[in-house]
């Protein structure tokens, strides 16, 4: 899984948070279908909501041995840009 990125961003506003991957990782580690309707995608990125969604997605990395592949940034935006974009 070395083509990814190794920096991922955390976006969050004053009322949610949402992880930013690209949606061939999501689809890498097979959670492409296990995404709730609480996250949104855009064309190529999955923004994963903070309380479930991510947390399937750091789960499954942890569980792959890659927990330390990836390194999480974190961004405060006034309001998620991601909340416009379709949902899982």
């Amino acid at each position: 899984m070395s083509k990814f990125p190794k920096e991922l961003v955390f976006y969050s506003d004053a009322g949610h948070g949402y992880l930013k991957v690209p949606l061939k990782l999501i689809k890498a580690y097979g959670l492409f279908n296990k995404i709730s309707e609480f996250s949104f995608k855009s064309k190529e990125f999955g923004f994963l909501e903070e309380d479930c969604d991510a947390t399937l997605f750091l789960k499954a990395v942890e569980d792959a041995g890659n927990k330390d592949k990836y390194v999480i940034k974190e961004k405060y935006v006034e309001t998620a840009a991601c909340r416009n974009y379709a949902r899982f």
